[in-house]
Parts: structure tokens; C-alpha cells; sequence
């Protein structure tokens, strides 16, 4: 019997950095199953961590509690790491040197139960580290199907429900075992859910109960499928961000792939899909950090292009499938348009991409910040709207680095993923663009709105010509776009009635 069918005749082992993530998230939920007050968190935080942990409340309670239990009087000496409290207070600890490794998840859990103490409602559940060697087999393409129904077994999964294998990867240094336990101890997830580190990427195996169809898309359930968990994974992200604060980069280092549904015996085809997914996965929002094959449609195709080539791959599809668009507008930004477009979408609760042109950005800075306030995405579209087409690296290297700091210079740390070539004119752009870290971006329908022919005409042009995941190429600059305008506060509601929905443009690589 070889080494590795040999393991199946033991239990399984938990890998040591994820058994201790998930002591760490047990002990918090026995403070919470058990009477809870500040102090007894405090000094049973300070005891886990062998370091003073402090803790303050909105309300105005506070406890700080050495090592040994002892309580401490006064501010604290030396905060080695915190998470903030809202609307006021925060948890601490206290430690000499660099902070331990399973700080931070213990900082997180301790401001979860703080939480509840302040009145905050919780739900969680402890995850399940497992075995890596068994989540391997159960991975395997190689094994006999035999082999794979045991590991199941030992793993606690049914060898005949449905499952989904979700792939976790985090920046350099992360430990993406210990991420993804503190990730799902949150308790988003339904069902059964195994967790193990395979390789550089955290391995997430999901079982619903047959026939589970909270949030599922149609034809989960007892049709054989189970239910994606994108959106719970989505919903911790923007939990754990908030916990951890805007400037917390390991929190935004988070990427996640999700695969379709599959029979456990061929669970390695839901893996598959997983990593495929995971390279769709960005470090932004949570909707962008969570990529589901099944929401990706044809642009999970890109998926085999060699990464070098795929992240300077030109885009016109939107990251889901299915009746989704995305809304893209050149030429900005306009005092005479953008501030009335800005509205429009402001009142229609949709998002879009504004590809700025850099001489414009210099003269109405106080728009770029506009479109920034209210959630949209930013994209580079050169510093003079030259064409492009034949230029040297180098120089375009040159220009897109002054827009992008002329974008930055008006929104200070704004993100800007996307870049769009004037007159759609690659050349070497698309490559420049990939280096810089933004993603080509094309169009599948332009309205044709740089010769405003009547808002009844663009409206009718988008009806007509919309298919779905296209991004569609309209202008806020570069004349007068009051016809835009007037046609998107029409279309939006119109687009909405017929079951579309407003998505994103995709990202490779």
C-alpha cells in the first residue's frame, strides 16, 4: 500500500497552523455560549495570547488584563495591534517586539465578541481544519474512486451529495491556511465545510444539505447541484474588512475562486474550476476578491491563455455572466455633463467606469473625487487622447504613468484598474497597461454618441444592439453629452424591466 493510501487508515490529523486558528476561534465561542462580560474577555484574551489585551466599549466599560491575569492600571504601555470598535472604542494587545503570528486572528475574534458585548448581534460557527494529505487524495485525479470515497468518509463528507470546491490565495507572506479558517469562522457558510492548505492555496470543501437553496441560482439544489456559496464568502470578506480597517492589507490580499458544483468523486473538476476562477479574483471590493466560475460564462475561457498574455488581454465582457452590463463613459470629466450623469446614477443606485482623459482631470479635479464619493470605477484613457497606435513602449509607458498621477494627484489613493486606448487603437498599449497593473478595456456595443443623433436614438441603439456581459462604450466628455445623459436616466430603468443587471467589466490575470 503506498504512503499516501496509507493515510486513509488513520484519522485525520489537523495541520498545525490551522489547528491552532481553530483553537483560537474555539475559545472565543465559548466565551459567547457562556456568560460574557469585559473582563472575563479580557483577561482570558490576555491568557490565549500570553501578552496584556485591553479592551474598551462604546458604552464606556473597559478592562486591561496582563498575561497572568493580573489586571493592569492605566493606558496601555505599547499597542502592538488593534482593531477599532463602532461607533467608538476598540480591543488591543500589548506586546513586546514584533506581533505573534495568530495575533491578528485573535485581535479579530476578540473585537467579534466585543461586539456582542456592546449589543451587536452575531452569527458564527467554527470551521473544520482537515487533513491536507486526505484533502489531496480527495482532490486527486490519480487515486482510485475507491480511495476518494474513503477520504471523504474520514473527512466527514457524503461520497454521494454534491459539493463545491472553493481555491483561497493571499499576498506574499500570507499563510492562506490560517486566512481561510479565521475567513469561514465567521460561520457565512451553510452545510459542511473542510478546510486544508494545498500547496500555496487554501483548499475549501463545501457540502450543502440536498435540496438547499438559500441564495442559489436556478437549478441548484435536488437537481444534483449545490447551492454556490460566492456570495456568504463576499458578505465575510466585507465583514473581515471592516473589522481589520481600510489599511489593513492582509485583509485586502484575500482572493477567492469558486467551482461549479460536482460529484465528490469528481470533486477535482470543481478544483479545477476553482483555480481558474481564482485568477479572475482581484484584490479590490469584495465582489471583485470572490470570482465564481459559474458567474464568469465564456470570459472563464481566458482561463488557459498563459498568464503573461492574458493580464494584457483587451476586455469586453463584464466579470459575470448571464443579463449583465457594464456602463463605461469616455472623455471625462465635463462640468457641463458629468455632474448631471453623476446624479442620474446616484438616483438609479448603478456604478460605472469613468475613463478619464488627463487634461481634463487637471482642469476639474473636484469631479474626479466626485465620481469617487459616489462608488465608481476609475480608468485611464491618456494624458491628451493621442492615438497611440504606433507609439514606443516607452513613451506610452511615459504618458499612462503622468495620467495615472494626474488621476491620483485629484483623488489621492484612488484605484484605477482599467485602461481604455483612444479611437481603440492598441498598438503596444495593452501591454504598457498590463505592467502598470490595469486591465485593457474594450467595448462590445458602442452607441455612437460622439454625434449626438437624439436621446430616442441611443436609447433605441442600446435596446437593439445590448447582449449579455457586453460592456457598453458611451462618452460624459468631448462635447456636449446632454443627449447621454438623458438616454442612461431612461435606459437604466427600461435595461432593469427586461431583467438586466449592472455589472463591472472583467479583470484577468
Amino acid at each position: 500500500m503506498t504512503a499516501v493510501k496509507g493515510l486513509l487508515l488513520r484519522l485525520s490529523a489537523l495541520e498545525a497552523d490551522a489547528a491552532t486558528a481553530v483553537r483560537v476561534i474555539a475559545h472565543f465561542e465559548a466565551l459567547l455560549g457562556g456568560g460574557l462580560d469585559p473582563v472575563s474577555l479580557t483577561r482570558s484574551t490576555a491568557a490565549l495570547a500570553g501578552c496584556a489585551a485591553g479592551l474598551e466599549l462604546p458604552d464606556g466599560r473597559a478592562a486591561r488584563f496582563g498575561s497572568a491575569g493580573v489586571a493592569l492600571p492605566g493606558p496601555p504601555e505599547r499597542v502592538s495591534g488593534r482593531v477599532d470598535l463602532e461607533p467608538s472604542g476598540r480591543v488591543w494587545l500589548e506586546r513586546p517586539g514584533e506581533p505573534g503570528p495568530f495575533d491578528e486572528l485573535v485581535l479579530e475574534w476578540m473585537a467579534i465578541t466585543a461586539r456582542v458585548l456592546a449589543g451587536r448581534p452575531r452569527q458564527t460557527r467554527v470551521p473544520s481544519a482537515a487533513d491536507p494529505a486526505l484533502v489531496e487524495l480527495v482532490l486527486s485525479g490519480r487515486e482510485d474512486a475507491s480511495d476518494r470515497a474513503r477520504a471523504l468518509r474520514l473527512l466527514g463528507l457524503d461520497p454521494e451529495a454534491p459539493l463545491r470546491v472553493a481555491a483561497v490565495a493571499g499576498g506574499p507572506g500570507t499563510d492562506v491556511g490560517v486566512e481561510a479558517v479565521a475567513l469561514l469562522g465567521r460561520g457565512s457558510l451553510h452545510g459542511i465545510v473542510r478546510v486544508a492548505q494545498v500547496g500555496p492555496v487554501g483548499a475549501v470543501l463545501v457540502q450543502r444539505p440536498i435540496g438547499y437553496l438559500a441564495g442559489s441560482a436556478p437549478g441548484d439544489g435536488p437537481s444534483g447541484r449545490t447551492a454556490s456559496p460566492a456570495a456568504e464568502l463576499r458578505t465575510a470578506l466585507r465583514e473581515r474588512l471592516r473589522d481589520r480597517g481600510p489599511s489593513h492589507r492582509s485583509a485586502h490580499a484575500i482572493r477567492v475562486g469558486v467551482g461549479g458544483g460536482a460529484d465528490p468523486l469528481d470533486a477535482r473538476d470543481s478544483w479545477a474550476q476553482a483555480r481558474s476562477a481564482l485568477r479572475f479574483a482581484g484584490t479590490g471590493t469584495p465582489e471583485e476578491a470572490v470570482a465564481d466560475h459559474d458567474e464568469l460564462g465564456p470570459v472563464a475561457l481566458l482561463a488557459d491563455i498563459p498568464v503573461e498574455r492574458l493580464r494584457a488581454q483587451v476586455v469586453d465582457s463584464t466579470r459575470h455572466g448571464g443579463r449583465a452590463v457594464a456602463l463605461t463613459f469616455d472623455d471625462g470629466p465635463n462640468p457641463a455633463d458629468t455632474p448631471r450623469l453623476l446624479e442620474v446614477l446616484r438616483k438609479r443606485h448603478v456604478t460605472a467606469v469613468f475613463c478619464l482623459w488627463g487634461d481634463h482631470v487637471k482642469e476639474h479635479p473636484e469631479l474626479v473625487r466626485a465620481m469617487v464619493a459616489g462608488g465608481h470605477t476609475l480608468c485611464n484613457h491618456t494624458m491628451h487622447h493621442d492615438d497611440m497606435g504606433t507609439w514606443s513602449a516607452e513613451d506610452i509607458r511615459a504618458d499612462l504613468e503622468r495620467t495615472n498621477a494626474e488621476i491620483r494627484r485629484a483623488a489621492p489613493g484612488a484605484r484605477i484598474p482599467y485602461f481604455r486606448a483612444p479611437y481603440g487603437n492598441w498598438g503596444k498599449t495593452s501591454q504598457v497597461a498590463a505592467d502598470l497593473g490595469m486591465q485593457p478595456l474594450g467595448w462590445r456595443l458602442a452607441i455612437g454618441d460622439w454625434e449626438p443623433p437624439g436621446a430616442d436614438e441611443l436609447v433605441r441603439r442600446v435596446e437593439e444592439g445590448i447582449t449579455p456581459g457586453a460592456v457598453i462604450l458611451m462618452h460624459d466628455g468631448g462635447g456636449d453629452r446632454s443627449q447621454t445623459v438623458e438616454a442612461v436616466d431612461r435606459l437604466i430603468p427600461l435595461l432593469r424591466a427586461e431583467g438586466w443587471h449592472f455589472d463591472k467589466p472583467a479583470r484577468c490575470g
